[in-house]
């Protein structure tokens, strides 16, 4: 049964990666949730995934290894003396590494996860499709009354509130 719920929450934390919804829902201002709060989410179900069943194998991804290093090189060019890097560029940066590391943890940790996160990646974009096209029928679909920005109809972004990161995304 927690083998199951697992998988589920491991669908779910995939799809609002992915889909893009929570900056959409943010923006739309539905709710209060932000990608920050997602990474938070992730992070602390893979502190629990990997406390529930300690396997180390993610250790040895060399994609973590570069991340690491890309860390190490961040900070070292903030400690030397001639550099343009702000604290707040800094912070940005390590956010960002550290954000990138949980995914890939959370991602790989065992061969379940992976095909659960395949799955969600596959309905995620099928879901794009769909949207993408439906807007391109009703133009106004995605676009929420109370919206000071202005969209130009005929180019379809659903999710993703913009069309270009919608194409590439679907792409990908």
């Amino acid at each position: 049964m927690i083998k199951k719920i697992d998988k589920i929450f491991v669908f779910i934390i995939s799809y609002l990666i992915f889909s893009n919804i929570v900056n959409y829902m943010s923006w739309a201002k539905m709710t209060s949730l932000t990608t920050v709060h997602l990474i938070y989410l992730t992070a602390a179900f893979t502190v629990y995934m990997i406390v529930k069943n300690p396997n180390l194998s993610f250790i040895n991804i060399k994609l973590n290894r570069w991340i690491v290093f890309y860390l190490l090189v961040v900070l070292f060019w903030f400690i030397l003396p001639h550099n343009d890097l702000s604290f707040e560029e800094l912070r940005r940066k390590i956010l960002s590494i550290a954000a990138i590391l949980i995914f890939t943890i959370f991602i790989s940790y065992d061969d379940e996860n992976t095909s659960t996160v395949r799955l969600a990646v596959l309905v995620t974009t099928l879901l794009s499709v769909f949207n993408n096209i439906y807007e391109f029928i009703d133009p106004y679909a995605f676009f929420p009354i109370n919206a000071d920005v202005i969209r130009f109809p005929g180019r379809s972004s659903a999710f993703y509130l913009n069309p270009t990161v919608a194409g590439k995304v679907i792409i990908l």
